[in-house]
């Protein structure tokens, strides 16, 4: 039983070390998070997301989280354009500091 139970916390720990850390914020205003910012771990079918509404004249408006089944898009809307932006590869990939390329 005592191998059983080092196991299990090798495991765990397996789990712990690999899981996705992401930036959580509900309203980003100019690139200023308007709430605190926190950090979701994105769980099993995750990514770390970020929605981009950009409005003419030149506001923008973003929200950051831990998203199921994200799925990029781009939409221009003339005087608005919208993005969804999801990402994998490293800890806090959502920042709104990472320059994102067009999806398209």
């Amino acid at each position: 039983t005592e191998n059983l139970l080092k196991l299990c916390l090798f495991l765990l720990c397996m789990e712990i070390a690999v899981a996705l850390e992401c930036l959580q914020c509900s309203g980003y205003k100019n690139g200023i998070c308007e709430h605190k910012i926190k950090q979701c771990i994105a769980k099993k079918g995750e990514s770390c997301m970020i929605t981009r509404l950009w409005t003419w004249p030149h506001n923008e408006m973003a929200k950051t989280d831990c998203l199921k089944d994200c799925k990029d898009s781009e939409d221009d809307h003339g005087y608005h354009s919208v993005l969804i932006y999801c990402c994998t590869w490293h800890d806090f990939c959502n920042d709104i500091c990472v320059p994102i390329e067009s999806l398209f």
